[in-house]
């Protein structure tokens, strides 16, 4: 199993129908789909792939609406002072996240279903976390490899927010593809455990730089050079790795950098919103006992108030007069309480005239009315004093949102000025890997041609270096006589002065008589030139 994300952008894109174009036909934007197996959809409610692919674009367009209506629904369940105004932000284009899965053609090709290929498929995307979200599976037919293509809508269709799973995709996918691998008990890929086991262990590990097309057309290029010299080659190979793997910690740095600044923005915006919250709170804890600290006096005098008026009353009821007076209080304590009583007024009115007890419980009604009417009134300056705190506390809110949302902006800029720079630098580093292939090539090259040149430099040395030898050995030897330079060198034979004279083959002048005379004898061997030369007879 080999799952692969796109190296351009994560597989993240732009648009489905593009993408689902290329997926549904053959290669070369060719009208045939010799190439597709079979098709199937998640979370769309149609089967068909292409009206799937214009469902998917739909939704992503509707993105905006979907998350305004999830808002409004999570809102009206909170509690009025809870609720936050819904903030619109700038959508983002890139909806379209696309992977594929890829069999071994020689271990599964034989066995492999549909069913199980969709099985993995269903298990890849819950394992990344989108088997909630909208996508299309399409299987192509390859002997070597058959694979499917795996088209996710990051757009949510129940809350219209975008979501990741294609963050970490390339290492969930790899350790889910060792548990499937395991799971079918043949693990096809070794390297892939031992990283995996790395990876738990938060050990470091050698993860597989592929190299770009420039590197491998310069590599092609001084190839047959560079099976020259192997071992420099190797050398020079590690040093550009190395010179790779700094820049790629650079880069990670970077995105650690980048993460932390992510985390510490939305870390500040919680915090203010949190303090924002408290301070809020305690203003109104705080109203609320002020405004209840201020109305205790009131309370007071009105308990007074009301225990002065039942002294009086006890103190009428003695007298004619007093009671005539009381009936009248209490007539109009039971018409203004005439809707609290399910007698009604008139049934009221009869009881206070015939007794004691009936007017006295219409003073305590109408004390009781005057109590709550106080109470009220407490409450409704504390629920003012509260509505003024909350829409402070909404403003507040706002604000730090918009805070945010400028925060945001700025970090986005920062880091976008920081991505710009790194993809600078790498494709400056790219350039320089080919330059400085191409200039191990040269030098390569150029040292053997310095190193050939040498060699015959050092083979006509020592051909001079002989030359000189033998005639050195010529020039001290008197019994030699032949040059050293011809091919043939014989030794002349030294003769003993005791012996017989050698016979005389020159003449007086040093040179052959018979060369001299063409009249000699020669077949003879007589000389007649001066000198003595040898007669016939002796």
């Amino acid at each position: 199993m080999i799952p692969r994300v796109p190296s351009t952008k994560g597989g993240v894109g732009t648009s489905f129908t593009g993408t689902a174009a290329y997926l549904l036909h053959d290669e070369n934007k060719a009208k045939t789909a010799d190439r597709v197996l079979w098709t199937d959809t998640r979370n769309i409610g149609t089967d068909d792939p292409e009206l799937a692919a214009r469902l998917m674009a739909a939704t992503a367009k509707d993105a905006e609406r979907l998350k305004r209506e999830h808002h409004e629904a999570v809102q009206s369940q909170l509690p009025e002072d809870e609720r936050t105004p819904y903030r619109a932000y700038k959508p983002s284009k890139n909806h379209v996240w696309h992977y594929s899965l890829a069999w071994s053609g020689e271990h599964d090709g034989p066995t492999l279903t549909r069913e199980e290929m969709m099985k993995a498929a269903y298990s890849s995307l819950r394992e990344l976390g989108a088997d909630h979200l909208q996508a299309v599976i399409v299987a192509h037919a390859a002997e070597t490899n058959p694979h499917v293509h795996v088209m996710v809508n990051r757009i949510n269709p129940q809350t219209g927010a975008t979501e990741t799973p294609e963050r970490n995709a390339k290492y969930k996918l790899s350790d889910w593809a060792l548990g499937y691998e395991r799971e079918r008990g043949q693990i096809l890929c070794k390297q892939r455990e031992i990283n995996a086991a790395l990876r738990a262990a938060e050990l470091p590990y050698e993860q597989h730089q592929a190299p770009s097309r420039d590197q491998l057309d310069a590599e092609a290029q001084v190839a047959d050079i560079v099976k020259r010299d192997p071992e420099a080659a190797a050398i020079f190979r590690e040093a550009e790795t190395k010179a790779d793997k700094t820049l790629g910690a650079e880069t990670r740095a970077m995105q650690e950098k980048h993460r932390d600044q992510w985390a510490g923005l939305s870390r500040d915006h919680r915090f203010r919103k949190a303090m924002i919250n408290t301070e809020a709170d305690d203003a109104k804890k705080l109203a609320d006992r002020d405004i209840r600290k201020g109305f205790i006096p009131k309370f007071e005098d009105m308990k007074a108030a009301h225990t002065e008026e039942r002294d009086a009353f006890t103190e009428r009821e003695a007298r004619l007069s007093g009671k005539v007076r009381n009936i009248a209080d209490a007539l109009k304590h039971a018409y203004k309480t005439r809707n609290e009583d399910e007698r009604g007024f008139t049934s009221q009115a009869f009881d206070v005239l015939a007794n004691t007890g009936a007017r006295l419980e219409a003073l305590k009604r109408a004390q009781g009315a005057a109590e709550r009417g106080l109470n009220t009134e407490m409450k409704r300056e504390i629920g003012a004093a509260i509505r003024d705190l909350e829409a402070s506390r909404k403003d507040a809110i706002h604000a730090n949102y918009e805070r945010y949302g400028q925060d945001k902006a700025d970090l986005e800029l920062r880091q976008s000025g920081d991505k710009a720079a790194n993809k600078a630098a790498w494709s400056q580093r790219d350039k320089d890997r080919v330059e400085n292939w191409q200039k191990f090539a040269a030098s390569v090259e150029l040292n053997q041609d310095f190193e050939s040149a040498a060699s015959v430099d050092e083979e006509i040395k020592q051909r001079e270096e002989g030359k000189r030898r033998k005639e050195n050995e010529w020039s001290s030897d008197p019994n030699t006589r032949s040059d050293p330079r011809t091919s043939n060198v014989e030794a002349k034979p030294s003769f003993d002065k005791s012996a017989a004279p050698p016979r005389q083959f020159y003449g007086s002048d040093g040179e052959d008589s018979r060369d001299n005379d063409p009249g000699a004898d020669q077949s003879q061997g007589i000389d007649p030139g001066k000198g003595g030369g040898r007669s016939r007879k002796r």
